[in-house]
């Protein structure tokens, strides 16, 4: 939109400084071939010439405003034009980002759909409640330890670890008030590169310790990718791979206030495995969680 803007800019100060320049220079000769007419020729020659010189002026000037008139239109012209292509792209944009929406959303159903019905199913009826107990953590501690929770105020994600990757003093904050509130702990690192450091250094701590200690450093890892941009789909393509060397999937959420087609697609080839809008709040982080984890539960299954 900046260049249709520029454009119109240029051709506004072309309409302006061409007559400012021709007009002076054209009224110039126009008194000049009426000295020389007046020198040379008789008064009832003289008469004629200038009557003629006359309507060649107002015709001259009728020309010249005519196009002006006509180069004013196309300017607006132009102008509603780039408008209604502007919008037209921001509709089509926006029509792209809804597909995607509305293609996630059915997959998710699909998953949910697919997980309800083998749970009903009669030829499972052992082996389900095993499975759930090994694999989804959040239905181990309602059904284990009851009480603990109701003397926690049902906090939802009590025993979770979540690696917070934030830059900005605010949204760190607002991030990690959200998760403590929700009753996980929050590790924080400021930028890209300390974060690759860090998960790096926590799991070759792990493996230092050895064998008793087989379970992830974390639960989930949050990071921004508004501030941090290239730095932190580098990152998290460095953290998955740390985390496959030792045989971990943790999942990784990226945190953004844009969602088009562009930051969907860069989320998508990091293997990101969703992302929330900024500021973060808690009902879409425990929505993203429950998904993630029936997630993990179908594929198990």
């Amino acid at each position: 939109m900046t260049r249709h803007v520029c454009f119109c800019l240029v051709l506004s100060l072309t309409m302006l400084l061409v007559p400012a320049v021709l007009i002076p220079l054209w009224v110039k000769k126009v008194k000049s071939i009426e000295s020389d007419i007046k020198v040379y020729v008789s008064n009832q020659e003289e008469k004629a010439l200038l009557s003629e010189l006359h309507r060649a002026i107002e015709f001259g000037f009728i020309l010249a405003i005519a196009l002006m008139v006509s180069l004013a239109i196309s300017i607006v012209i132009y102008v509603r034009l780039a408008i209604r292509r502007e919008k037209r792209e921001m509709s089509l944009s926006t029509e792209l980002v809804n597909e995607a929406a509305r293609q996630l959303n059915e997959r998710t159903i699909h998953e949910f759909d697919v997980y309800h019905q083998q749970q009903n199913e009669e030829t499972f009826p052992h082996e389900l409640p095993e499975l759930v107990d090994a694999y989804h953590p959040r239905q181990r501690d309602v059904s284990v330890d009851v009480i603990e929770l109701h003397s926690t105020e049902n906090l939802p994600l009590k025993g979770k670890k979540i690696l917070l990757i934030e830059d900005d003093a605010t949204s760190v904050t607002i991030s990690q008030r959200v998760i403590t509130s929700l009753g996980a702990v929050t590790c924080i690192c400021r930028n890209a590169r300390e974060s690759v450091n860090y998960v790096s250094r926590i799991l070759s701590e792990q493996r230092d310790v050895g064998p008793s200690t087989p379970s992830p450093p974390f639960d989930f890892i949050l990071i921004d990718c508004e501030k941090l941009k290239t730095s932190a789909f580098a990152a998290t393509v460095c953290i998955r791979k740390d985390l496959s060397h030792y045989g971990f999937r943790i999942p990784i959420m990226a945190l953004t206030v844009h969602s088009n087609m562009e930051v969907i697609a860069k989320i998508s080839d990091a293997e990101m495995d969703y992302y929330l809008p900024k500021p973060l709040k808690p009902d879409l982080l425990l929505e993203a969680i429950d998904y993630m984890e029936y997630r993990k539960l179908f594929r198990r299954l």
